[in-house]
């Protein structure tokens, strides 16, 4: 496999990052044809190509300088549709009639379908993609050479893939994957599309450095949204406080259940005292919970101290909480209690503050890493033969630096492998696992493998900023890329009429 074969820009550092979609990344579908045939409905290929000349004569959305046809925005809908196929059925959507023919719930209108849906967020989608592309082409930003190869590359996937799943050519492919009649020219160009708009997209969100004064204005702005506290929360069951005569029946009703939940709860409460919380929670612990028939002692034990350690919430955002329970976190003090139920209810959640609001002052670390894809290889064979290379020649940095640009099968190959300023949350868990050990020494190196091959690690320190700071200038930068967004917005128009042309 060339270099020009590495993971996809959607891979690329995501290989070793489990990125969250926070806002951060255009959040366009493009999709590996083969999946669509699995979620959706397959339709009958018409054997000609009248309405696909139709569709890709129809302009549905245009800006300026770019437009969508129909065939595209049919091919987009699809991979829109695709995103939600492991949910569809749950969802109450019947992947073999049309989505033009059943009813969606989510949708205000009560005669919307689903087909509206789906069609009203590829509308949203499509209408980021055109900005943004706009913006490329007042930048004067181009698709390079080798950008234009892997799109190249992802065209002869879905040819192969065709051939694969038993389909007589491409075309019957993608017709059954849309229900319309598209070419393979039509989804190239809408992965050019994606790629140009996310192409200057990264730089915008890159090119966005803030200052220490605007962080902090930042913060000052958005304060629950930075801010944690610890706690211990305990939650009272109205169902452990059912009565039972000689003979097993029941002698309280629900609402008798729920007020002696909520009068233990305010007991709990009522406890002076972190450490005398704890024991209380504890001793519960110990009180509600029966030994399983096939638990063993020991095993008893841990289970019980599983609930015990889950009591203790630390790093608890404050946005997450409750309207109430959020202001009751933000002024109390280190050992005031909370309850929170309301009348009657069937648990009653019991809080003690441990720590005060703060905000997350660890450091951001950064990491090399050099990914051996499983696209590629087996097994670790070669990662194992780099790896022997690599401290052979001395296992400094700049060796391993060398190592990334000739071997690893992930984008950031080109700065020798290196992630900065990465904060918990954001890479897959053996890669985190690893890197976030708190013996990590600087220099330190291993290997660890992900669900995209092997990925041999190199630690060269800490990051320039720290967690908080890290979140603040994604979302400083995200701020920039909307206002850019809702600027142009207005120069997005769609031909409605265009739009009913397309299939469901």
């Amino acid at each position: 496999m060339s270099k020009n074969n590495k993971m996809s820009a959607t891979q690329a550092s995501e290989a070793a990052r489990k990125q969250k979609k926070n806002g951060i990344i255009i959040t366009v579908c493009v999709i590996v044809a083969a999946v669509l045939v699995l979620g959706l409905a397959v339709y009958n290929y018409i054997g000609d190509d009248i309405s696909g000349m139709i569709l890709r004569n129809t302009t549905v959305v245009e800006t300026e300088n770019f437009e969508v046809n129909g065939a595209m925005m049919s091919y987009m809908l699809s991979a829109n549709v695709q995103s939600y196929s492991s949910y569809l059925s749950l969802l109450g959507v019947d992947s073999t009639v049309s989505l033009k023919e059943q009813l969606c719930p989510l949708m205000a209108d009560a005669d919307a379908t689903w087909f509206d849906y789906f069609m009203e967020t590829t509308k949203s989608q499509v209408a980021e993609l055109l900005v943004y592309a706009e913006g490329a082409k007042a930048a004067g930003i181009e698709l390079t050479a080798d950008e234009q190869a892997s799109l190249d590359n992802y065209i002869e996937n879905i040819e192969a893939e065709a051939e694969t799943y038993g389909y007589p050519n491409v075309k019957t492919y993608l017709y059954a994957m849309t229900g319309n009649s598209i070419k393979l020219s039509d989804v190239r160009d809408c992965f050019e599309l994606n790629t140009l708009a996310s192409k200057y997209y990264t730089q915008l969100i890159d090119s966005v450095e803030p200052t220490d004064e605007e962080r902090e204005a930042y913060y000052a702005e958005f304060a629950d949204s930075f801010n944690f506290v610890d706690v211990y929360k305990y939650n009272v069951l109205a169902s452990d406080f059912e009565e039972y005569d000689e003979n097993g029946v029941l002698t309280n009703n629900a609402a008798e259940q729920s007020a002696l939940a909520k009068a233990y709860a305010e007991t709990l409460a009522a406890i002076e005292g972190v450490d005398a919380f704890a024991d209380a929670i504890r001793a519960e612990i110990d009180k509600v919970n029966e030994q399983r028939e096939s638990e063993t002692d020991e095993q008893f034990a841990e289970r019980k101290e599983g609930l015990f350690e889950s009591a203790r919430s630390e790093y608890t955002p404050i946005s997450d909480l409750g309207t109430e329970l959020k202001e009751w976190a933000k002024s109390a003090q280190v050992g005031d209690t909370y309850v929170d139920g309301v009348e009657g209810a069937t648990t009653y959640t019991v809080y003690m503050l441990v720590k005060t609001p703060f905000r997350n002052e660890k450091m951001s670390r950064d990491i090399r890493h050099i990914l051996f894809s499983n696209e590629v290889y087996a097994d670790d064979a070669k990662a194992q033969e780099v790896l022997a290379e690599f401290v052979a020649a001395g296992a400094t940095e700049a060796e391993f630096e060398r190592l990334a640009k000739e071997y690893s099968y992930d984008t950031t190959a080109d700065v020798g492998g290196l992630i900065e300023n990465v904060v918990k949350g954001e890479m897959v868990e053996s890669f985190e696992t690893w890197m976030f050990a708190e013996d990590r020494q600087v220099g330190d190196y291993g290997m660890v493998e992900s669900d995209y091959g092997w990925h041999l690690m190199y630690y060269p320190g800490e990051g320039e900023f720290t967690f908080w700071e890290v979140a603040a200038n994604k979302a400083i930068a995200q701020k920039t890329a909307d206002d850019f967004y809702a600027g142009k917005i207005d120069g997005v128009v769609f031909n409605q009429k265009g739009l009913d042309k397309i299939n469901g």
